[in-house]
């Protein structure tokens, strides 16, 4: 079975984003089935626009595996974050630290767009590091 998902609401697509609340901390979303006429709500720790399609992604897949809709949200709302993507760094310090692999120009943008976007105040940026 092959389903299409879009972030755009009027899209067309077989699932949507009806809306979604990116912060530093966490993303609220409601998806829309239209198969189902049903929608989903997920709060997820994945961050960001790129995971805004990662998550609507997953959505699909559960849905063309016939799974119901809690079971969708329970699973995308479990999973706490992949490893450099995004990932938030709690040590108790009073301000966000996000980790991301962006690694050319054009996905270092993306991010800083995005947490520009997700409320951030302030943002401090250290590139080039990419691991041992």
């Amino acid at each position: 079975k092959v389903l299409t998902f879009s972030a755009n609401a009027s899209s067309g697509a077989d699932i949507t984003c009806l809306s979604a609340e990116l912060s530093l901390f966490q993303t609220d979303m409601v998806v829309g089935v239209r198969a189902t006429g049903s929608e989903v709500e997920i709060t997820s720790s994945l961050l960001g626009h790129a995971n805004v399609s990662n998550i609507l992604g997953a959505v699909a897949a559960g849905v063309a595996m016939g799974y119901p809709n809690d079971v969708i949200a329970g699973g995308i709302q479990s999973t706490e974050f992949v490893p450099g993507r995004y990932e938030l760094i709690n040590e108790g310090q009073d301000f966000a630290v996000l980790v991301d692999y962006a690694h050319t120009p054009d996905a270092l943008a993306n991010v800083l767009d995005d947490v520009k976007a997700m409320g951030a105040k302030r943002v401090i940026t250290v590139f080039g590091c990419g691991g041992c």
